[in-house]
């Protein structure tokens, strides 16, 4: 029986893996519906660049000094054009983590459900959910402490990471299973945005706004 646990790592200073962008499977000419693509992608919240593949623009931010967080940089994917998942377990390989980023359904739908008719070198740059999902969540004060969060090293902009991990419970002599002691573990990493603070708690955004998508 599989179960999950996550964890969030403030840091102010299985699953399914996708193939990475390592062979050339996108088509020559306008991508087809169930064509394997690679694609290089950029997520953002507003302005803030929360996960991306494209090594440019990483350094980039990098050398502005703008990283008080590692910023995430993954592997560029490769997706099956047209096709959806309701798969909550994908992961991508990471460069500068130690385990996988964690793409959510909906970040894989939409990467996958919009880029038939694109060509090679193509870029688009498109909302992740539609309008009126909500994307933020509050913390009170209880849960950071929780959650082992110093409310007072946060600021609006800060990003935090935090890990989820997946496995298999393992049964107890009693028929019931152990939530505690999963084996087959497999942790994949995820990217949070401060929205504000305030004396009752932490407003966080963990939904991403828009994914920049080029073919490549």
């Amino acid at each position: 029986m599989k179960y999950l646990a996550a964890g969030l790592a403030a840091i102010l200073a299985c699953c399914f893996v996708f193939s990475a962008g390592c062979i050339n499977t996108t088509p020559s000419g306008p991508i087809a519906a169930g064509d394997n693509v690679t694609v290089e992608f950029t997520m953002y919240i507003g302005d803030t660049v929360m996960v991306t593949s494209n090594e440019t623009k990483y350094n980039q931010i990098l050398t502005s000094g703008q990283m008080p967080v590692p910023l995430i940089l993954t592997e560029d994917p490769i997706v099956t054009a047209g096709s959806t998942t309701d798969n909550d377990d994908l992961t991508i390989p990471t460069k500068t983590h130690s385990n996988p980023y964690w793409f959510l359904i909906g970040e894989y739908n939409v990467i996958a459900g919009n880029i038939v008719g694109l060509e090679k070198g193509d870029t688009i740059c498109i909302p992740i959910y539609a309008e009126g999902t909500e994307k933020t969540g509050f913390w009170t004060n209880e849960l950071c402490d929780e959650q082992g969060l110093n409310k007072q090293l946060l600021k609006a902009g800060d990003r935090l990471t935090y890990t989820r991990t997946i496995g298999d419970a393992t049964s107890t002599e009693d028929g019931s299973y152990d939530q505690n002691n999963l084996t087959n573990q497999q942790t994949m990493i995820h990217q949070l945005l401060v929205i504000d603070v305030t004396a009752e708690g932490v407003t966080y955004q963990e939904l991403y706004d828009t994914v920049e998508i080029t073919v490549v």
